[in-house]
């Protein structure tokens, strides 16, 4: 699940007659900080930040975060996947930079009940590729790096797994990644 943009940065962008760009820095900037715990959520970053920073009132910039929320979608091919082929046959967890808010969306598109354990940057106060948020996870879920298979679409994230002695994919075009994980674990 990731926000598909779909030219709302640049729209906000010329809305408030910011510079081209300035959207997409402030969102960069939350991810970067909010990731890490300073913000539980956009919606306390995104106002108060863009009020400092740029002609936007709170409204507005509320409106606007609702906006980039709705573009959200979850990834229909890979869930049908996880829930076919993975879902009771292998142990699964997520381990994502995000803010709190994560489970939320687990929730949402109804595939909280696939994973065993969430862990969630915000609340761990520290992100990926951090080899420490890594071997949390494994320590938390008792697997050795040499059992774990780490999915992820950062290239980076995956070279910090594999330097920990983990499997990994670098999740891109759908069916090319799941080609490759089923490699993998048959």
């Amino acid at each position: 699940m990731s926000p598909a943009d779909d030219g709302l940065y640049e729209e906000n962008d010329r809305i408030f007659n910011l510079p081209p760009g300035r959207t997409g820095e402030l969102i960069n900037e939350f991810q970067s900080r909010g990731h890490l715990g300073e913000f539980a959520e956009m919606s306390e970053y995104w106002p108060k930040r863009t009020i400092d920073a740029d002609p936007m009132n709170f409204e507005q910039a509320q409106n606007f975060w609702q906006k980039v929320v709705s573009t959200r979608r979850a990834n229909a091919e890979l869930i049908e996947f996880i829930k076919k082929n993975l879902f009771k046959k292998f142990r699964l967890a997520v381990l994502s930079n995000f803010t709190p808010d994560l489970n939320e969306y687990l929730e949402k598109y109804k595939i909280s009940h696939f994973f065993e354990r969430v862990f969630i940057s915000a609340v761990l106060r520290m992100k990926k590729p951090d080899p420490a948020i890594y071997r949390h996870a494994l320590k938390e879920m008792n697997v050795l790096p040499q059992e774990s298979l780490f999915i992820d679409d950062k290239e980076e994230n995956i070279a910090a797994a594999l330097n920990l002695g983990m499997r990994g994919v670098v999740f891109g075009d759908t069916e090319k990644s799941i080609n490759e994980i089923i490699k993998i674990i048959i």
